[in-house]
């Protein structure tokens, strides 16, 4: 069986990761459903164990996914040894994973960077429901409009 993997990072690993995560399970499993897909997400200041926002569960729900079981994971040389691909919501957390981990420079992209762009995907915290289902949004489509460079550079025989 062909595996591919990849891993989406933000700063707590509670918003933004967890929510492009589901998004890019779901639509490569359904677009590919023959290939092993490991897709998981961290964070760059993480704590071990914390749940997801509430809000972002509640808002993914409605979108008929499930991530009540979502538990945060700090990032580390052993996670990131586990992936081909490695993507951030941010510049700050592009910068600070090629500092400390210069050797994955080749495999470590910003998510709007598979859009050929670069811009941060914003934290919501603290702010008003508006602005997290901007994010759910924004993430949703980053991720969408992203796929075919995210295959491109998995090498996916089928493009």
């Amino acid at each position: 069986m062909i595996r591919y993997s990849i891993l989406l990072v933000c700063t707590a690993n509670q918003i933004r990761s967890p929510i492009a995560e589901v998004f890019l399970k779901d639509y490569l499993q359904r677009m590919a459903p023959e290939i092993k897909w490991t897709i998981q997400s961290a964070g760059v200041r993480a704590q071990t164990g914390i749940s997801a926002s509430n809000t972002v569960i509640d808002l993914l729900k409605k979108r008929k996914f499930d991530i009540s079981n979502h538990k945060s994971q700090p990032i580390n040389r052993q996670l990131i040894e586990n992936f081909e691909l490695i993507l951030t919501m941010e510049a700050f957390h592009k910068e600070a994973l090629q500092t400390e981990f210069p050797d994955i420079k080749t495999r470590l992209y910003m998510l709007s960077e598979m859009s050929n762009l670069r811009i941060n995907v914003q934290d919501p915290v603290g702010k008003k429901l508006e602005e997290y289902l901007r994010c759910v949004n924004e993430i949703d489509q980053w991720v969408l409009n992203g796929i075919p460079r995210i295959l491109e550079i998995l090498n996916y025989p089928n493009l």
